[in-house]
This record gives C-alpha cells, structure tokens and sequence, in this order.
C-alpha cells in the first residue's frame, strides 16, 4: 500500500493530532526551513515519545532563496517588485531574500514566487537581485519562496549550507535528511561522506537537476519529486514529461520515490478533493510512487485530520503499477534475472548493505518481503516502500547464511509463509570482502512440518 508522509507543523504539533495520526501511520517530515531548532527537537520528541517506531524525515533548507518579509505583503497587478539586495535609488518595491539568488540565464524571460503560483516579467537581472513586473494582484506570505528557471545554484555554497545546517541538528533523533536542489550526484556523495549515518532523500526540483538525474537518483537512497519548485523552474508544460522521467528511472534502481507539493491542497478549505487531486493521486499510484507526502495540508490546515483520514482510505484501494524494465543481456543469467520471474508467493532477503533489497525491490516491486539485516539504517529505510516489507533484525555474521535464514523461518513461520505453500529466500552463498547476493532457495512447508505419520512437528531447522 502506498504511505502518507504527514508533515508536522504549528497546527499538528500537539500529542493529540500526533497520537491520532500515529494510529495509522509512521511517517513523520518536518520543514527545517520554518520554526527554529529548539522547536523540532521538541516536538521530534514528542513524536518519538508516542510513536517509538516513527521515521522521521527532516527537510535541510538548502540554498534556494525565500522572501524575508515577517508579514504579508500586497502586491498589485503591473507592480514592479526587485527581490534580493538592491540598495540603489529604485521607485520599486524592494524585498530582501533570506539567501543569494542562483546564476540566472540571461535569456530567462520571468520568475515566480511561491512554488509558480504568481509570476513576475523580468525587467532587469543584477548580480544580486532581479527586477520584475507581476501578471497579477496578490498577497506575499512570509518567506515564500523565489523560483527562476534554468538557474543554477552554486552547489559549493550549497553543501556549506547543508553542512551548517546538519551540524546544528545532529543532536536530533533523525533517520532521514531531505536535500532541497540537488543538481549532481557529487553533492550528494559529499553529503554522504559528511553525514553517513542519515538516510539520504534528494529532491529533483530544476532543470540542471532534472538533466543529471539519473546520477543523482543512483547516488541517492530515495527520491523526492518536489512538483512546485520543479513546475516552476522547468515550466509547467514540461512537468508531466519530467514526473515520468524521474519516477521510472527511480523505480528501475529499486529506490522508493515521494510525490510532493499539493497533493491535496484542496482539503486545506474544503471536507474534500478536486477531481483534478483524485486523477493526480492514482497517476502518482500508476507510476510506483511509494509515499505520497501532505505539507500544508498537515503542517497549517485545521482539516488536517479528515484529509489524511480520506487520503489512507483512497491509498488503501489505489491499484498496484506495472513495470516493463528491460534486462541487460549481460545479466540475463544473474539471480535477478531468475528472480524477476518468480510467482507470486513471499520472499525472504537477507542484506547487509541494502543493496540486495534495491535489486530485489527494481524488479518486484508488489511483493510481500522479509527482510533479514543487522543494519538498522536499512531497516529504517524499509519502511519508505510501498511493499509489505516484513523486517527481523538478526546478526547475520556469525553463521553462514542459510542457517541464519532456517532460523528466522522456525522463529516466525507464520509471519513468513502466510496462507502460501512455497517461499523462496534469497541470499550470498558465503560473505567475504565484497558480497553479493547469488543463491536463490525454495522452502515449502514440508521442509518444516513432517505429516507423513499423520502427526505435524516443526522442523528444527
């Protein structure tokens, strides 16, 4: 089934919305580009404190640039507005950002502010500010954020924000880091190195981001199409092509994939969805998509509790994708190969470094899976699929493999085999400097229940 990831906020931050939302779910996100530090040490806790088994997914506020106005501001129609750091003898109105702007393409003819929602015709680009005239009568929110297409950040000021940033929660019990603008895998490698006990989540928001993301989507533990920023800088007739895009090549390496960004936006005044909403959601459920995310809809909304109600209740009865990745004829004798073709019936993994269950998940990615691991990191991780993944923590160094898989098989037989007659197990015949995963077992429940004298006993394994 595919998961919520509720974000909390000031309107969901109490230990009742948290207990009622923690019934059902246990994905957990928060914004680390609101409220202080002290606040989501708080209120983490609180999560963890009700829910023991939360994951907790913290957004780092990367180097894309936000207004800095503490209060909302009018903006009329045909107004000409300069965002960034102007000081010059200027009639327009001037708005500070909170962080510099990114390298703007000369030939970029308009920007927008939050997440593409009003645009601005450029008049004038500075090396630190841009000048525009707005299509239409609005109010600007604080801190909304400035998005100009085909910019590109400097990705060097980009991990010295991340670095700061993560430096300042490291305190924070956090399984994972969501990284806003991710243009290269490098930023991402750096990231790892610098902080490798974080599950890495890169968000594909622009069009230098797009244009590498497959290296990026290699690089990275998961996925986040962010479909504000990632409209507003491609241009919203090129959003669709580039949902696809990401979302397959995702999904072909095995990584879980989070659609973001107005889900429901709908149900933030109203008891229920748009058909546009409905339409997008089971898109999203046609093209993998593991966890669907609520931002505003949980963060701000006082509906926040019939909104993710109605949002478990649709994702219970979504339809399952279907997949058609092609094999390299090189592996075409691989045990994933022999994998992928498999019926339908429970798989039991066992992985150290989780990149058995990548493979195994590319290419099943509906099946019902018990995953074997010592490493809690995986385990967390896990539990971003959409797949039933079952996780028993076990030591898996100290006997050989098979033995340990016999083990957990006797242990929990029941939660294993289900109402099915066979399950198969797949694992390294022998772990040694670099394991790979290469046998492939078939257990039925004959190998554990003798009833030939009419009289059933567990195997001992």
């Amino acid at each position: 089934m595919i998961k919520t990831i509720i974000t909390i906020g000031p309107e969901t931050d109490t230990e009742k919305m948290i207990a009622y939302f923690s019934k059902k779910h246990n994905l957990f996100r928060f914004n680390g580009s609101h409220s202080d530090v002290d606040w989501h040490f708080q209120t983490i806790n609180r999560v963890l404190k009700i829910n023991a088994d939360a994951f907790i997914l913290l957004d780092i506020p990367g180097s894309k640039p936000r207004t800095a106005n503490t209060s909302a501001i009018q903006i009329e129609k045909y107004q000409s507005v300069t965002f960034g750091n102007h000081h010059g003898n200027t009639l327009e109105t001037h708005i500070e950002c909170t962080k510099p702007l990114p390298k703007i393409n000369s030939d970029t003819k308009a920007f927008s502010v939050n997440d593409g929602q009003f645009t601005f015709d450029i008049t004038e680009i500075g090396s630190t500010y841009i000048t525009g005239i707005s299509r239409d009568g609005f109010k600007l929110q604080p801190r909304k954020g400035i998005n100009v297409p085909n910019s590109i950040y400097d990705e060097i000021a980009q991990f010295k924000v991340y670095s700061k940033f993560i430096d300042d929660v490291r305190h924070l019990h956090v399984d994972a880091l969501g990284l806003s603008f991710v243009q290269t895998g490098e930023l991402v490698r750096k990231v790892r190195h610098y902080s490798p006990k974080h599950i890495l989540i890169s968000k594909i928001e622009n069009s230098e981001g797009l244009a590498n993301c497959v290296d990026i989507i290699k690089e990275s533990d998961g996925i986040m199409i962010d479909r504000g920023d990632l409209g507003a800088e491609i241009g919203l007739e090129n959003l669709y092509d580039a949902i696809e895009l990401i979302s397959f090549q995702t999904k072909k390496l095995g990584k879980p994939l989070i659609m973001a960004t107005e889900n429901l936006e709908t149900m933030l005044k109203r008891g229920a969805p748009s058909k546009s909403e409905v339409v997008s959601l089971s898109h999203s459920a046609s093209i993998g998509v593991d966890c669907v995310m609520l931002s505003e809809e949980t963060a701000i909304s006082p509906n926040a509790q019939a909104t993710v109600d109605w949002l478990h209740s649709f994702l219970n009865t979504a339809k399952e994708p279907k997949y058609d990745f092609s094999v390299d004829e090189k592996h075409d004798v691989s045990i994933w190969n022999t994998v992928s073709q498999l019926p339908n019936i429970p798989i039991i993994i066992m992985s150290k470094s989780g990149r058995a269950l990548l493979e195994l998940l590319a290419r099943l990615p509906n099946h019902k899976v018990t995953l074997i691991t010592d490493n809690n990191k995986i385990a967390a991780f896990s539990k971003l699929y959409r797949n039933d993944v079952t996780v028993l923590m076990q030591n898996i160094s100290k006997v050989s493999p098979i033995e340990t898989i016999r083990k957990c098989i006797n242990n929990n037989f029941d939660t294993i085999f289900g109402d099915h007659y066979y399950i198969s197990a797949i694992s390294v015949s022998k772990y040694q400097n670099t394991p790979t995963a290469n046998t492939l077992t078939i257990f039925s429940r004959d190998d554990y229940f003798s009833t030939g004298s009419g009289i059933s006993s567990k195997a001992d394994g």
